[in-house]
C-alpha cells in the first residue's frame, strides 16, 4: 500500500489543475453487520477512478465514478461497482462529494465457498488538496446494502471508512 501511495504521489501532476479524471485508492475500515444481529470488523484497500462529465452547475459538478474494494477477516469480501458522484467546488482547502452507486459484493469463508449479491452504495467524503503538492487526501464515509436471499442469510448492511489519495489525471 505503501508503495502505491509513493507512486501516486511522484508521479502526479498539479493538484490544483482541472480535474477531468482521477485515480485514487487507500486503506478502508468497515463493518458487516448481519441479519442476526452479529457482524464482523474487516480492513482492507479501495481503488477507485472517477472521470469528469461536461455537465457544471456553478460550484456543483457530475462525474461518473468505478470502485473496486477488498476485505479481510476469516476469509474475504470484494467489492465492485460504479455510479455518478456530484463535487461541490467551493473551496480551495475542502472539496466534498456525495457519491450513489450500485454492483456487486463476493464473500467467501476461509472453506472456500462464497456467494455473490446486488449491491447499492451511498455516502460521500471529502478530497483535500495540499498546496504545493500533486495529489488530493481523499477521505471517504459510505453506507453499502447487499441483498442476498434469505436462503444465504439475508442483507447485510456495511459501513465503510476510507482514508488514501487521489491524483488527477492525465499523469504529466
Amino acid at each position: 500500500m505503501l508503495v502505491f501511495l509513493g507512486a501516486m504521489v511522484a508521479l502526479a501532476p498539479s493538484a490544483h489543475a482541472q480535474e477531468k479524471m482521477a485515480v485514487g485508492g487507500g486503506y478502508q475500515y468497515a463493518h458487516i453487520s448481519f441479519k442476526e444481529g452479529d457482524g464482523i470488523n474487516t480492513n482492507g484497500f479501495f481503488v477507485d477512478f472517477t472521470g469528469g462529465l461536461p455537465q457544471k452547475t456553478g460550484p456543483f459538478s457530475w462525474a461518473w465514478i468505478g470502485e473496486l474494494t477488498g476485505n479481510y477477516k476469516d476469509g474475504h469480501a470484494y467489492t465492485y461497482h460504479g455510479g455518478g458522484v456530484g463535487s461541490f467546488e467551493m473551496n480551495q482547502q475542502v472539496k466534498p462529494f456525495i457519491d450513489i452507486q450500485i454492483g456487486g459484493i463476493t464473500e467467501g469463508g476461509d472453506g472456500g465457498d462464497s456467494s455473490s449479491a446486488f449491491l447499492f452504495v451511498i455516502g460521500g467524503g471529502a478530497k483535500f488538496p495540499l498546496p504545493g503538492q500533486k495529489f488530493n487526501i481523499l477521505l471517504k464515509l459510505d453506507y453499502m446494502r447487499a441483498f442476498y436471499g434469505d436462503d444465504k442469510g439475508g442483507g447485510q448492511n456495511i459501513f465503510r471508512l476510507g482514508i488514501g489519495a487521489s491524483i488527477p489525471l492525465p499523469i504529466k
